[in-house]
């Protein structure tokens, strides 16, 4: 895993797997806009649905793509960006 402290937000939205261990992480990241936890999420996501089609099609290992988790944290950002714009 690569240290989030030696890296610019550009280099880790490029795999955010890479630097965090869990999507959960990303919205703990107190040095993160919500708009950047936002987009670290949405890539992950993406990823994470690519590795999933990729598995589906026995092209990939065995990597999981912690889809649920992701969705997780995208579900409970969204609802507090509700709560803060009611």
């Amino acid at each position: 895993m690569i240290k989030r402290e030696s890296l610019k937000f550009a280099e880790i939205l490029q795999d955010p797997s890479a630097v965090y261990d869990r999507p959960e992480e990303i919205l703990e990241d107190k040095e993160l806009t919500e708009e950047q936890k936002l987009e670290l999420l949405l890539q992950w996501k993406y990823d994470a649905i690519l590795i999933d089609e990729c598995d589906d099609e026995n092209m990939c290992g065995t990597e999981n793509s912690k889809l649920d988790q992701v969705l997780k944290c995208l579900n409970h950002l969204n609802s507090y960006e509700d709560i803060l714009h009611s």
